[in-house]
This record gives structure tokens, sequence and C-alpha cells, in this order.
């Protein structure tokens, strides 16, 4: 009988230790864990900053693109009347017609 307590109490004392161990992996693994969280937290709101920032520079170079076509198209609807108005403005002679000529 006494031998049996024995090892009843020893099996015991082992399932103790196990459940202690348990018990301590457990809490490491969720500090792991709301560390993670806090990680992938952060992440997100660098991401969503970054994904605003990049929308925005997508719309600055529409507007940009817009702005150039339109400036680009402008003089060659101004070079005409420029020319035209030159041509009215020089007196005539040999030089104004050499300069016209161009």
């Amino acid at each position: 009988m006494i031998a049996q307590q024995t090892h009843l109490d020893a099996a015991l004392t082992r399932i103790e230790d196990a459940a202690g161990h348990v018990k301590t992996e457990t809490v490491n693994g969720l500090e792991v864990t709301v560390e993670a969280q806090k990680t992938l937290c952060r992440q997100q709101a660098e991401t969503e900053q970054v994904a605003a920032a990049v929308h925005e520079m997508s719309q600055t170079v529409g507007e940009v693109s817009s702005n150039v076509q339109h400036t680009a198209h402008k003089p060659s609807l101004i070079k005409p009347t420029c020319l035209r108005l030159t041509l009215r403005l020089r007196p005539p002679g040999p030089a104004s017609m050499v300069e016209g000529l161009r």
C-alpha cells in the first residue's frame, strides 16, 4: 500500500510539474501573440499611410499630365496668331519679307 501511495504521489508530482510547464508556455505564447498583434496593427497603419500617399501621388501625376497636355496644345493654337501679328506689325521692306518666309 505504501509503495502504491509513493508511486501515486510521484505521478501526481509529474502531472503538477507538467501543468506548471504548460501554464508557463501558455503565458509566453500569449505574450508573443499580443506583441504580434501590436506589430500587425502598426504595419497596417503604415500600409494605410503608404496607400494614401500613393493615391495622392497618382492624382497629382494625373493633374500634371493633364496640365502638360493642355500646355503643349496651346502653342500650336497661338503660333499662327503670333505670326500674323508679327507680319502685320513689321514695316514693308526686304528684311521683313525674308523673315516672313521663315
